[in-house]
């Protein structure tokens, strides 16, 4: 479900947030523009378009994974 998804990528926007990722930088890992990217984090209501809403969720997937992995062979 798209909604549940977005509550997700919300939270994990913010842990990246902490690791001192930016809605810049993670605009130009993705592709997506940037103010989409902040909107999309900062108002609720505010929903991406499929195909933007499929790459965000598929590289904060990959990201997260990575930094599990890094975080645990430290």
């Amino acid at each position: 479900m798209k909604e549940i998804e977005s509550i997700k990528m919300r939270n994990w926007i913010n842990n990246l947030k902490e690791y001192g990722f930016t809605y810049l930088s993670i605009s130009k890992y993705t592709g997506i523009n940037e103010r989409s990217i902040r909107d999309f984090h900062k108002n609720k209501d505010h929903n991406l378009n499929d195909k933007h809403h499929k790459k965000l969720h598929e590289w904060l997937l990959t990201t997260k994974s990575l930094i599990i992995a890094t975080e645990q062979t430290q």
